[in-house]
């Protein structure tokens, strides 16, 4: 990581094992980024609150739970942390509330979040 680049904690949800490990990787190649992935929904909350990320991606279908209600869980605890829901496409998406980010173009926009600190 490069001098006056602040170190920025991530989170992601992701439950298909191969999608979770290459984001993963992808994620920790970035500079300032650290990783905390967690694989389900409902279940890895706590770990992934007491992590304490600044920046919040779930995976809006997810097996058993939608990402938006896990991002309903989360806004509460974590108050600060941007949340963000990434699907392989929008088509077909519902209306949201929170914000929806392709996964061909997340890393591009986390990039842009890591340099807006």
């Amino acid at each position: 990581m490069g001098e006056g680049c602040p170190s920025r904690r991530l989170a992601f949800v992701e439950d298909d094992a191969t999608v979770r490990a290459a984001l993963a990787l992808a994620l920790e190649a970035l500079p300032g980024i650290q990783v905390v992935a967690a694989e389900a929904g409902l279940e890895g909350l706590p770990a992934l609150i007491e992590a304490a990320p600044e920046l919040v991606i779930v995976d809006l279908n997810l097996q058993g739970v939608r990402g938006d209600e896990v991002l309903e869980r989360l806004a509460a605890a974590l108050p600060r942390a941007t949340l963000w829901l990434m699907s392989a496409s929008r088509l077909g998406a519902p209306d949201l509330s929170w914000p929806l980010k392709e996964k061909g173009q997340l890393l591009a926009q986390i990039e842009a979040w890591r340099q807006g600190a």
